[in-house]
């Protein structure tokens, strides 16, 4: 298991569960060894932990990872987004796809246990770009279609069959900062198909 893995396993639910059970071990060793004068502090002290326990099981915030805390608190700055839009109706379907020029936006992809295929689970990347766009976001990620379908056309496609104004598909392809060489996983283009118009 590498470091991103580690990494992507704490989460706030992980850390509150843990601090609950070492406030548990405390709070029954107090009372096991009848330690009056400290049993309140460790029984509040219990009680907030269990709270905080329960607001993150709760809430959608308790499954970020760090990563995702991080973009949420310190949104990653991007250029503007550099973009040109094709659309048009076939067969009753009607199709918007948001084809990105240079410098194409970034996105996180995690590789899967075997190796073979990246998947896009940490969606803060591609909600960044959707709120640039003015679309509504993703509410989860998605595995590589190839993934699914076995198709060697799925290949870097990325797809949502719940997007709120259709069908969602993403394409991604590895790009290169010019100034320094680095490579990344970008953004190639969004199409949204609906039906009718």
């Amino acid at each position: 298991m590498n470091v991103q893995s580690l990494i992507d396993l704490i989460t706030p639910n992980r850390i509150s569960l843990v601090l609950l059970a070492l406030c548990s071990l405390w709070l029954l060793k107090v009372i096991i060894k009848k330690q009056g004068e400290i049993l309140f502090r460790a029984s509040l002290f219990f009680i907030i932990v269990f709270l905080i326990f329960i607001f993150f099981q709760r809430s959608e915030i308790g499954g970020w990872t760090i990563p995702e805390i991080k973009q949420n608190i310190f949104p990653e700055k991007f250029p503007p987004l550099n973009y040109q839009i094709e659309s048009g109706s076939a067969f009753g379907e009607f199709r918007k796809k948001y084809i990105f020029n240079d410098p194409r936006p970034k996105l996180v992809l995690s590789l899967d246990s075997k190796g073979d295929f990246l998947h896009l689970k940490r969606i803060s990347s591609l909600n960044a770009v959707l709120k640039g766009l003015d679309l509504p976001p993703v509410k989860h990620g998605a595995d590589e279609l190839a993934s699914i379908t076995g198709l060697r056309n799925d290949i870097r496609h990325y797809r949502w069959d719940d997007y709120p104004l259709g069908v969602l598909i993403v394409e991604r392809d590895l790009c290169q900062y010019r100034k320094s060489l680095e490579s990344y996983h970008c953004l190639v283009s969004l199409t949204i198909k609906s039906k009718g118009r």
